[in-house]
Formats: structure tokens, sequence, C-alpha cells
């Protein structure tokens, strides 16, 4: 069918929020397959493997938008 790169950034990250004029955290990415039904909020998180890598939980605890 196809691919679609998804683009996201872990937003609820503990810690301090750059002051004006430094560096924001960056983006990630990566490449999944378009399955029959289409992207869906759900069929990213479970391919998002850094998040597995992050919490035991995977994707769940996290704010996605």
């Amino acid at each position: 069918m196809g691919e679609v790169l998804v683009l996201y950034h872990i937003s609820n990250e503990f810690g301090p929020t750059p002051p004006p004029g430094h560096a924001a955290p960056s983006y990630n990415a990566y490449r999944m397959p378009v399955g029959p039904g289409g992207v869906t909020l759900a069929s990213a998180k479970s391919g998002c493997a850094a998040l597995r890598m992050l919490s035991p939980d995977g994707a769940d605890g996290y704010h996605w938008r």
C-alpha cells in the first residue's frame, strides 16, 4: 500500500523549558506501512519503537496530538 512518515515530539518530558533563544527539543520520525484502514492514532502509537524503550507502558501515559 505504501509508507507514511510519522513525525513526533515527546512534549511531556520532565525538565525545565528551554529559555528563549535556546534550542528546543527536536522532533523524531519513523516510517510505517499504511494498512488497509489507513493511518490511525492506534497504529502510529503501536509503531513507535522509541516509546517502548522509554517506558514499559509504551505509548500509554504520553499525550498524542
